[in-house]
């Protein structure tokens, strides 16, 4: 099993642990329509060159896209249309599945990790000036671009259960929220969720036993420092 993606992706760590057979490929920062690029082909053929073909290989991205790169925008255009994060986060996606395709890979899923919980400005404000979008409107914009991508390739999509869209609410249930302020829900509350989806899939490797029941340190490793030194993240889950 092979997860590659931004910082989201290390749910997968909590789930699958550190099963020799579980490939933890992926790295803070990086977006969805940054995959549209050569130099992160040539990196997705770096990072998997060895693995195995067989593998189920997740592609977890789209949270860079809906809660980063929109807020800057936002900053450059008056009307920050929902097209310019959606349009070339999709095609990252497709481009990105093309690539692992022609490596080889045939069992290739989109896994969104989210949505996004509550958060005060004071926690954006850390990362830049950019301007404070509401969480709402994250949150619609993260929908969009699961909906967008199930139209064009596989994907585990558990937005609905997360969330309360039905009345209006497109950010996370207080319940999956983790202690500490984080664009990223609690990993060990949701991972029941989300294994309830993966376990249905042919081949996928057995959970973690036991489960993780507390959150550990989170180990950063940025995208743009892996690619430029060639490698991938270190081996962080347990």
């Amino acid at each position: 099993m092979i997860a590659i993606g931004s910082s989201g992706a290390e749910l997968f760590d909590y789930i699958f642990g550190d099963n020799p057979d579980y490939h933890p490929v992926w790295a803070g920062g990086w977006s969805a329509r940054g995959l549209r690029h050569e130099d992160h082909d040539g990196y997705l053929a770096m990072a998997t060159r060895t693995l195995p073909r067989n593998a189920t290989v997740f592609l977890t991205f789209g949270g860079v896209d809906a809660y980063f790169i929109a807020r800057h925008f936002r900053r450059g255009f008056r009307l920050m249309r929902d097209e310019r994060i959606i349009r070339p986060a999709v095609a990252g996606l497709r481009n990105a599945r093309r690539v692992l395709e022609q490596q080889g890979f045939r069992r290739i899923h989109v896994v969104f990790v989210g949505p996004l919980p509550k958060l005060p400005a004071s926690y954006w404000s850390r990362f830049s000036d950019a301007p404070q979008l509401p969480d709402q409107e994250m949150g619609r914009l993260y929908h969009a671009l699961v909906k967008r991508t199930a139209r064009h390739m596989p994907v585990i999509d558990v937005f609905e259960e997360l969330s309360d869209i039905a009345n209006g609410d497109y950010t996370l249930r207080p319940q999956y929220t983790p202690a500490r302020p984080d664009h990223h829900p609690d990993y060990v509350k949701v991972q029941d969720i989300y294994w309830n989806h993966l376990c249905r899939l042919p081949g996928i490797l057995p959970r973690r036993d036991p489960p993780h029941t507390a959150l550990y340190p989170h180990v950063p490793a940025g995208i743009g420092k892996l690619k430029e030194a060639g490698q991938v993240r270190p081996r962080t889950c347990r």
